[in-house]
């Protein structure tokens, strides 16, 4: 009988030597569950079932606001100290808004760090206390993630100032710069940033402005004194000048032709043209008297049109002089008491009494009923697919096409107060809409709430927003700043995804940043 001694060849077996493992230069050559272990006879993969500690974790903002929080487009600092008892091959933070992990830098001392930009994550959210998760992974790929302690607010709130007077609708300019008239009799000028440029005299205390327009370089403000002041830089400060002086009382807002020809209407009936180099030029009143309740606007041709008592004119500018373009009026049928839009066309909706009625008017003076709506209770915007939204005092935004039916799939949810003209901005929140009770929401392409802020104290009422984007900002990825005024005198700046969307005919309150009411004046 014949024995075989067995037992030392397993042990042999179970024992392998480090000739008997695959070779490898790095970690990630070697199968999940083994690193590379470097010995005095070659690197060879070994196995590791021991995971990686995580500790120390912390969260920062580079740049906070005075009150702590960090921007949507500010960046987050992240900082853990990992350890592995053979290797720790990399680390990612991810954030709980969803969006891509970002890689930790490897530094000193077992420290690693992460800068995260917020603006390349999707953010949802007005204001949102951020968790961040590093995750650290040794050789053998084995992970461990760990939260960090507490969570980072991050607002879209850029800042507020308080300036404790009636404020008529900005205007922005090439450069930054906006321009806010008040009823103190002044308008103030700040940086997009809310730096304190200057403050201007535009008229006396108590006299109500209208809305400001930039024209070049210059801002352009009328009064219900019926002054036209031309604001400008002269190098040295920031001063006004009257450029006409009507005695007729001006309201709304000011429309500027493609020669830079600043156009104001009154409630006598009159239309004025207004350059900084020659006297002011006017139509004759309208017979029988009537006034013009909002400000006008110019079509691409430079034709303009103004509403007096529900019913719409067109005038066009012979030697100067604004002259009536049609024989009789088109009635609009009711009253048209906020900004009106245009594109070829002159698109208006009126307070029916019972409703409202959105109706579009020709050059030719051809009126169209486009859609019956809710009693408007701001200006319409027109979107780059011909569509129409119209601000309702129902505390919704209505949707219609071109041919007057009900968007398909638009939803209209109560957005908690009657609506503003929206800011129509290219992003996946393309609706960006104030409301009477001081709150903002961004509306999804189907009209659905991505995200809502509550912006005035109060439940201050707000005017239709302006918009700045900076120069700086990556094409197809920028972040604006959008600017609303409550009527409790508080400017508030709010960062928003996207920038004016210079496909839509007219994307918001007074076509442009610079509020020349003028269709195909760039964006």
């Amino acid at each position: 009988m014949r024995t075989f001694h067995l037992l030392p060849v397993l042990l042999l077996a179970a024992c392998a030597s480090v000739d008997d493992r695959p070779s490898c230069s790095v970690s990630t050559d070697c199968p999940r569950g083994q690193y590379c272990a470097h010995t005095p006879d070659g690197s060879v993969c070994w196995p590791d079932a021991v995971p990686p500690t995580v500790s120390g974790v912390s969260v920062s903002c580079e740049a906070p606001t005075a009150g702590g929080a960090c921007l949507r487009d500010g960046t987050l600092r992240v900082a853990a100290t990992l350890a592995d008892d053979a290797e720790v091959l990399g680390a990612d933070v991810t954030l709980d808004l969803g969006g891509p992990a970002v890689p930790m830098q490897r530094g000193a001392g077992g420290q690693w760090t992460a800068a995260i930009p917020l603006r390349d994550f999707p953010f949802e959210h007005f204001s949102h206390g951020v968790v961040a998760t590093v995750t650290a992974r040794d050789g053998a790929r084995n992970e461990t993630p760990m939260d960090a302690s507490g969570v980072t607010t991050v607002t879209r709130l850029r800042w507020e100032i308080a300036i404790n007077a009636s404020l008529a609708p900005l205007a922005v300019n090439s450069t930054g710069i906006l321009a806010i008239p008040t009823n103190n009799g002044k308008s103030y000028l700040l940086t997009w940033d809310g730096s304190f440029v200057a403050s201007v005299q535009t008229g006396s205390n108590l006299q109500q402005p209208t809305a400001a327009t930039a024209v070049g370089a210059s801002f352009w403000v009328g009064n219900d004194a019926g002054d036209v002041f031309e604001v400008s830089d002269d190098t040295s400060s920031w001063a006004s000048t009257v450029r006409a002086s009507t005695s007729d009382s001006l309201h709304g807002s000011l429309a500027v032709l493609s020669n830079s020809t600043v156009i104001a209407v009154s409630d006598g009936g009159v239309v004025y043209a207004v350059t900084s180099s020659t006297p002011p030029r006017n139509s004759t009143p309208l017979s029988p008297p009537a006034a013009f309740s909002v400000g006008a606007v110019v079509d691409a041709v430079d034709g303009i049109f103004a509403v007096a008592s529900g019913s719409a004119y067109r005038f066009t500018l012979a030697g100067g002089f604004p002259i009536t373009a049609w024989a009789n009026p088109v009635a609009l049928g009711g009253q048209i008491v906020d900004p009106v839009a245009c594109s070829t066309e002159l698109v208006s909706a009126a307070n029916a009494g019972a409703g409202g009625l959105l109706r579009r008017t020709s050059p030719a003076g051809d009126p169209e009923l486009a859609a019956t709506v809710g009693i408007p209770a701001g200006g319409a915007a027109i979107l780059a697919d011909s569509s129409i939204v119209v601000p309702e005092q129902t505390k919704t935004l209505s949707r219609w096409t071109s041919t007057g039916l009900a968007f398909p799939g638009w939803q209209k949810p109560d957005l908690g107060g009657a609506t503003r003209t929206p800011l129509v901005v290219t992003s996946g929140t393309p609706f960006v809409v104030p409301t009477a009770k001081g709150a903002l929401h961004a509306l999804r392409p189907d009209g659905t709430i991505a995200w809502s802020g509550q912006l005035s104290a109060g439940t201050a009422s707000l005017q239709p927003g302006n918009i700045y984007t900076r120069g700086t900002e990556p094409a197809g990825a920028e972040l604006s700043t959008a600017y609303f005024a409550g009527s409790d005198g508080v400017l508030h700046a709010v960062i928003v995804d996207g920038r004016l969307d210079a496909s839509a005919p007219w994307p918001k309150a007074f076509h442009d940043a610079r509020n020349t009411n003028r269709a195909g004046a760039p964006q």
